[in-house]
């Protein structure tokens, strides 16, 4: 979803002994939402939100996160090619067991996300811990078969943007969301690999209803996937260890007539722009309160209803040169249909949607949990649109958004995570 920041949006359900209790509460949770979103929307040149105070356990039975080395960024899909790149290896960075439940570790990549949104997180763009001089494949799919073409000048100049944090800052945060969740009872967490079924989380709520019978509230985008899985599961690297150049990018390869130069980035007012070839994941979030679309997530809520049934369908695109593309302002298209606020043109044509119980997102969440519940459908194969569209539509929107989002580290605790089911 939406995350700048804290904005990752979820359905809460408040169980409470008098009305005033459930009002507070409602009241609450909109002013947490709105807070969020307007602190994604802070200016790059501000200080990130801070993390939160808990330190790390000296618990030994507590394993602390390993040193790793660095992991460096990936360029997006080049030109065809007759090799595709190579399925991620199996993951290596180490992620706790949830003390008292008895799980061994669990190992993963040290992928970086967002964090803090019904799909979104904290903005900031700080200097990196680390720069990252060492290459590291663990975890993290292989780079494009050699002999396809290097990255264009301009691509490699909006990713210079962006320094990378070693592993072992990712790792980091892992550990603090796992120490900070602990036997707090937050419930399912996202983003997470959608190919990858299991989850141990038992915390459950109701599935929202379907998107026909909610009314879409808000429409943003994230800069690469935070889902992983389908035909983006190619990791794009640590990135700044704040949710600029991480998440996961197109699997597979672009033609040279899809990565023509352009003059200069679009949509720019945020982390450095997006160039063709350049991932994104799309949140449609709908809401069950009586809203209509508008910016923010705070858009999503009501007078009458601050814990309204949030679902978001997500869809992962790739920015093409190519004026055959989908032209994203029809792919934003919204109006009226029995009685709904609805998006006229979600993609249906990029496979079943995977369904899952989950959270808010954004990079606000990487070192804590979110605690708002969302309904996730999001589609395992990706569509091409017209990058010229897509700077056209940050020009101007009913939702008042100009540039790409940044995404939480993938969730891959399994204490963290619901069980998918098929």
């Amino acid at each position: 979803m939406h995350c700048k920041a804290l904005i990752t949006i979820a359905a809460i359900t408040v169980t409470a002994g008098c009305v005033h209790v459930e009002l507070q509460l409602g009241e609450q949770l909109g002013a947490a939402l709105t807070r969020a979103d307007q602190a994604q929307r802070e200016p790059v040149a501000q200080a990130p939100a801070p993390r939160p105070a808990v330190a790390i356990s000296d618990d030994a039975s507590y394993p602390p996160p390993p040193a790793v080395r660095a992991t460096p960024a990936v360029s997006p899909p080049v030109v065809a090619s007759a090799h595709r790149p190579e399925s991620p290896p199996a993951d290596t960075a180490h992620v706790p067991a949830r003390a008292g439940h008895g799980h061994p570790g669990k190992t993963a990549a040290a992928d970086n996300e967002h964090g803090g949104s019904p799909g979104h997180g904290t903005p900031g763009h700080g200097g990196a811990t680390h720069t990252a001089s060492a290459h590291s494949t663990a975890g993290h799919a292989a780079a494009p078969a050699h002999g396809a073409h290097a990255p264009r000048a301009n691509e490699e100049a909006h990713r210079a943007h962006d320094q990378v944090v070693a592993d072992a800052v990712i790792a980091a945060q892992r550990h603090r969301l796992a120490q900070n969740t602990a036997d707090r009872g937050f419930g399912p967490q996202s983003p997470r690999d959608i190919d990858a079924p299991l989850g141990s989380n038992e915390r459950r709520f109701a599935l929202a209803p379907a998107a026909s019978e909610l009314n879409l509230c808000n429409i943003h985008f994230h800069r690469n996937a935070e889902h992983k899985g389908g035909e983006f599961a190619r990791y794009a690297g640590n990135g700044d260890g704040k949710g600029y150049g991480s998440g996961y990018v197109y699997s597979g390869q672009l033609a040279p007539s899809e990565m023509k130069h352009i003059s200069q980035p679009v949509c720019q007012a945020g982390h450095g722009g997006l160039s063709p070839g350049d991932t994104i994941e799309v949140h449609y979030v709908y809401s069950s309160a009586a809203v209509k679309p508008g910016p923010t997530l705070g858009a999503c809520l009501s007078e009458s209803v601050k814990n309204p049934a949030l679902r978001v369908e997500a869809q992962v695109f790739v920015l093409v040169t190519n004026d055959n593309a989908f032209d994203f302002k029809h792919l934003t298209d919204h109006g009226m249909r029995d009685g709904w606020h609805q998006a006229l043109h979600i993609p249906d044509f990029t496979g079943t949607p995977i369904e899952y119980l989950g959270s808010t997102t954004g990079p606000g969440y990487n070192e804590k949990g979110s605690p708002f519940q969302v309904t996730w459908s999001v589609r395992p194969n990706i569509a091409k649109v017209n990058i010229a569209s897509v700077g056209e539509w940050c020009k101007g929107n009913v939702f008042k958004e100009d540039h790409a989002h940044g995404v939480r580290n993938l969730v891959v605790n399994p204490d963290l995570l619901s069980a998918i089911r098929r």
